[in-house]
């Protein structure tokens, strides 16, 4: 039937956004980044602010959470004592 889609490709779209995708602040790099504004991405730019360090800006990092775990292991056996 035209124009019908399968399930099967439409879940095998490469250019899909990953939802298990976090966002990390680029100050203080903890993810703590929350909108803004109410009206944030409706008719101005997404504008994000931590709720750690105070950052506010459109600029974020987006990392898989097991990356970020990662991270932190990598970070605390190389003994990292910075806090942000």
């Amino acid at each position: 039937m035209p124009g019908k889609v399968s399930k099967s490709s439409k879940n095998s779209n490469p250019k899909r956004r990953d939802s298990r995708k976090i966002r990390i602040c680029p100050f203080c790099r903890k993810p703590t980044l929350r909108p803004a504004d109410s009206i944030s991405g409706w008719m101005t730019a997404e504008a994000f602010a931590c709720s750690n360090c105070g950052y506010r800006g459109y600029v974020y990092i987006e990392v898989d959470p097991d990356e970020y775990e990662r991270s932190l292991k990598e970070s605390s056996s190389d003994g990292d004592t910075d806090d942000g």
